[in-house]
């Protein structure tokens, strides 16, 4: 009962849409919002027309909201429900759609080949004796590498020239592992 009567609020909200003898869209702009939009620059029958497609959109919009609260007012709503209830609406399966978002995207086909994920190996110069958000490596190709995150580690023994493994991090940034030491460390590139 409390979802209607939030339904019903809203649906009186949209009725001030729908009144077209009240005053029309254009009517109810300010001057800078006509502006803004470009609306300034339409002839008369232009803007009849913008007033007259807008009220039929919200009779249509205010006819979906009715006919999915009579669904959910029959039944108690579950996510399947609604998802089921969305897809066959006419606005959701055509392009354009408020309820546009519910519909499964088809799966693209691509021909091209993945390209492959850049690797970098090479070692770090010198002994690694840790890192922390203030760390630089050096690599033995003479790439510098810095520590990117908030991580700190260290070493009771060093590790001598540690061979190290650069690739790009799923998210953004790149990852440097050390399996030598079983770590994975967030870097961006210095140079």
């Amino acid at each position: 009962m409390k979802r209607f009567c939030v339904v019903l609020g809203i649906l009186a909200g949209f009725g001030d849409l729908v009144r077209a003898d009240d005053a029309r869209f254009t009517q109810r702009l300010s001057p800078a919002e006509m502006r803004r939009a470009g609306l300034d620059r339409l002839t008369p029958d232009e803007r009849a027309e913008l007033d007259r497609l807008v009220v039929e959109r919200s009779k249509s919009v205010i006819k979906e909201v009715v006919r999915t609260v009579t669904v959910v007012q029959d039944a108690e709503p579950t996510p399947k429900a609604v998802t089921v209830r969305a897809s066959e609406s006419k606005s959701a399966t055509e392009g354009g759609g408020w309820l546009n978002w519910l519909k499964p995207k088809p799966a693209q086909k691509t021909e091209k080949a993945k390209a492959p994920v850049p690797v970098i190996e090479s070692q770090i110069v010198g002994k690694l004796r840790g890192w922390d958000p203030h760390t630089v490596f050096t690599l033995a190709n003479g790439q510098m590498w810095a520590v990117s995150d908030y991580s700190t580690r260290s070493f009771i023994h060093p590790v001598d020239s540690p061979a190290v493994r650069i690739t790009p991090a799923s998210i953004f940034g790149y990852l440097l592992e050390i399996p030598e030491v079983d770590a994975q460390i967030r870097v961006r590139p210095i140079n």
